[in-house]
């Protein structure tokens, strides 16, 4: 009898499984899947092929979720460096323009604009001059085409 046919009923028969399993029809080592049981042939070399197609695997299997993990940290990287880049010129932009407006006194006619705004009769009455220089503006565009 083979021993792999041998070995499994024994082994079936010490844990007291002889019952509950068919026996087995055996099959002679050549018939084996793997390298292992057959005498003549080393299985570590066997082993060493499985162990290296595993680990291609698991190899690929972690470095899709971590590609994908750095392409999206890239991502974010730029996206900071630009928004860091537009808010340094914006910042720079304003900067400039409040200089500008702080040389020519607008700061102080700022407040007071601010003053006249907060007034809810001042803002209304804000509103009606600017309507009525645009009206001025349209009479005087007006009469300097009919000249």
């Amino acid at each position: 009898m083979p021993y792999s046919q041998e070995g499994f009923v024994l082994s079936s028969a010490e844990r007291g499984l002889s019952a509950m399993l068919p026996q087995n029809q055996g099959m002679t080592n050549r018939e084996d899947m793997g390298t292992g049981a057959l005498a003549d042939v080393n299985g570590q070399t066997q082993r060493q092929y499985d162990h290296a197609i595993q680990g291609v695997r698991m190899g690929t299997m972690s470095a899709r979720p971590q590609a994908v993990v750095n392409e999206t940290n890239k991502l974010k990287k730029g996206a900071v460096e630009m928004s860091t880049a537009q808010q340094f010129l914006v910042r720079k932009l304003t900067d400039d323009k409040y200089n500008v407006l702080e040389r020519a006194g607008g700061s102080n006619a700022l407040m007071e604009l601010s003053g006249v705004m907060q007034d809810p009769m001042g803002a209304q009455q804000f509103a009606q001059n600017i309507r009525t220089q645009g009206v001025i503006g349209d009479l005087l565009a007006g009469s300097n085409n009919i000249a």
